[in-house]
């Protein structure tokens, strides 16, 4: 739990916020299209959005400590606000949050009030107006207020840093609005923001707490029953003044974000899921932070960071790098001593707007986002024996020859994969794909999709060889077709035929040259009578008279050969030649899926 979640749709919170402005320096990552700056009370030193009138827009509600009030600026729908809208509060109201109370479905507000040691509860109507404040004690000098339920009874209780008794005060809630006297924890020296968030993953609400006479953050781990564990801290900066929760690197373990006013930079601590973090990493802001507030400015679904520089009347921007480390900043001017800051989609368009609360100006100030959102780059990898290409919808991937493009972060990509002829496609890994159907990818992130075709091994070939002898004359041919023996008698076949090709030889019997003449004895003697013809005698390898069987297998070099063994003498007088009957061989079958051979002869 990194956020507490209320209704409208609240992008980033900061406890004490952060606030932005218009850029000094024209940069291409975040810009903002316009700023404009509405009065609210006297020093106001925080700022919270919710939905208030229940119209699906964010509205502001800013807690002015000069005035003892909270103002509540109500959208427009057009990219402005309304009047500020002025409800009574404690005394010196440091810090403003926004969430359902009382289980009615609306927004109510909370304020921790520094002057008075107590928290104020705004019951919120529905229609952007608010009853009248009941207080509840806390501790010493509270200055910031934040939402969590840590005893997991489903009801919201608080969490109050109190900077001048050194603790937190934990207000348990009964459901309706109200809440139970405090519990107190030690945290560290004079805390003045505090942020929930689960550091060990034990589905518990835990704190950090910061405060700038101790140069840490002070970690509180949750008992899951409304009690913490003693402090455990890290160190930071120096003199820190915010801090806030989220996942910068995107590992599902939540990291740390520190604002420290005295050495002007933020800290950055990566959560190890245990309840421990790394040690601090610093990158430079502005003069005097004193608040800090993620949220995604470019539209890569990466948190980035945004603290507000006090001293120099800016806020940085610091576009974050997929690992959680931090660019160089942007700076943006801002109105007098900004305080607080908050970040939501003001318009609908899905991009991080910004409320700044500014403490010597009296206002608070509304910036939207004109950043071009990021491009995500989206690479297709081909993989296996066969080949292929591999195209998007909308286009930019054509691989073949383009197999990598950017496309705007948030689109969804279809890719579609042909093989090759010859070749099979054997499916997607990678970027949630699987199977051979269509790839479909939502660019959330910079994305790798692998395609692998296969093409199978070309089949293994035998040598079938005929070879005839005897003393007669004759033809063998093969089906399918290689053998004409007569010329051809050698001929390569695959280990595996098509099943619809039978395979087989036929023998042809010929007439003898030696027309009119017959054997005698084995001596040819002329005669004045009809062709005499040559009979065929059988197969063997070797020859097998005792084998007569109609199939044979090939699975290896196999030599066939044409015995004419005795001519046998016949009349053709007027007659065809007789039918012969063909002696067959069965080879020997030595490798998987034979070649089958039909033996044939015709008279």
């Amino acid at each position: 739990m990194f956020r507490n979640s209320a209704r409208g749709s609240l992008l980033s919170v900061a406890a004490p916020l952060l606030s932005l402005a218009l850029p000094t320096t024209a940069l291409a990552q975040t810009s903002f299209t316009s700023r404009r700056d509405y009065p609210v009370g006297a020093d106001p030193r925080s700022v919270a959005l919710g939905d208030f009138n229940n119209d699906g827009r964010l509205d502001l509600a800013v807690a002015n400590s000069g005035s003892n009030n909270v103002s509540v600026l109500l959208n427009n729908g057009d990219e402005t606000f309304g009047a500020a809208l002025t409800f009574g509060a404690g005394s010196g109201p440091r810090s403003v949050a926004a969430s359902d109370l009382n289980g009615d479905g609306m927004l109510d507000l909370v304020t921790a009030n520094a002057n008075s040691g107590s928290v104020s509860i705004l019951l919120g109507f529905g229609n952007g107006g608010f009853g009248q404040p009941v207080t509840f004690p806390a501790g010493s000098t509270p200055e910031a207020v934040a939402v969590g339920d840590f005893n997991h009874d489903g009801h919201p209780d608080l969490a109050v840093a109190n900077s001048g008794s050194n603790d937190v005060s934990i207000l348990l809630g009964n459901g309706d609005g109200t809440f139970q006297g405090p519990l107190t924890f030690a945290a560290g020296g004079s805390p003045r923001s505090v942020a929930v968030g689960d550091f060990n993953g034990d589905g518990n609400p835990d704190l950090a707490v910061v405060g700038p006479d101790a140069d840490v953050v002070s970690v509180l781990l949750g008992s899951g029953n409304g009690t913490f564990q003693n402090p455990v801290t890290f160190a930071v900066g120096s003199s820190p003044q915010s801090v806030v929760v989220s996942d910068l690197n995107r590992d599902g373990f939540a990291d740390l974000i520190v604002a420290n006013g005295g050495s002007a930079d933020v800290s950055v601590l990566l959560g190890s899921g245990d309840g421990t973090f790394q040690s601090a990493s610093a990158y430079p802001a502005g003069s005097g932070p004193r608040s800090v507030a993620t949220g995604d400015f470019d539209a890569d679904f990466i948190a980035d960071v945004a603290v507000a520089n006090g001293n120099a009347n800016t806020f940085s921007v610091l576009l974050t790098f997929s690992d959680g480390s931090l660019r160089v900043p942007q700076d943006f001017a801002v109105g007098g001593s900004p305080s607080s800051v908050a970040l939501g989609d003001f318009n609908g368009d899905g991009m991080v707007d910004v409320a700044v609360a500014n403490s010597s100006d009296n206002t608070v100030s509304v910036l939207i986002n004109g950043s071009p959102r990021a491009y995500l780059t989206l690479t297709v990898s081909k993989a296996g024996t066969g080949g292929g290409t591999v195209t998007s919808s909308p286009s930019g991937i054509d691989c073949g020859g383009t197999c990598s493009a950017g496309f705007e972060a948030g689109w969804v990509v279809t890719l579609t994969a042909s093989a090759n002829a010859g070749s099979t496609f054997a499916g997607w890994s990678g970027g949630g794909c699987s199977g051979t159907g269509d790839c479909t990818v939502t660019m959330n992130d910079a994305i790798t999709v692998t395609a692998s075709f296969h093409q199978p091994p070309p089949p293994q070939k035998f040598t079938l060889t005929v070879a005839k002898s005897g003393l007669g004359f004759g033809t063998v041919t093969s089906s399918p077709g290689g053998i004409n023996c007569g010329l051809s008698c050698s001929a390569a076949y695959d280990a595996v035929p098509p099943p619809r090709h039978p395979g087989g030889l036929s023998v042809e019997e010929r007439p003898l040259p030696v027309s009119r003449e017959s054997l005698e004895g084995g001596l040819v003697r002329r005669q004045d009578r009809p062709h005499r013809v040559a009979s065929f005698q059988g197969f063997t390898d070797p020859p097998r008279p005792e084998e007569r069987v109609e199939t044979g297998s090939v699975a290896g070099p196999l030599e066939l050969r044409l015995l004419a063994q005795g001519l046998e003498q016949r009349e053709a007088e007027g007659i065809g030649p007789r039918g012969v009957r063909v002696g067959h061989h069965h080879a020997q079958a030595a490798a998987r899926n034979p070649q089958v051979l039909r033996r044939r002869g015709r008279g």
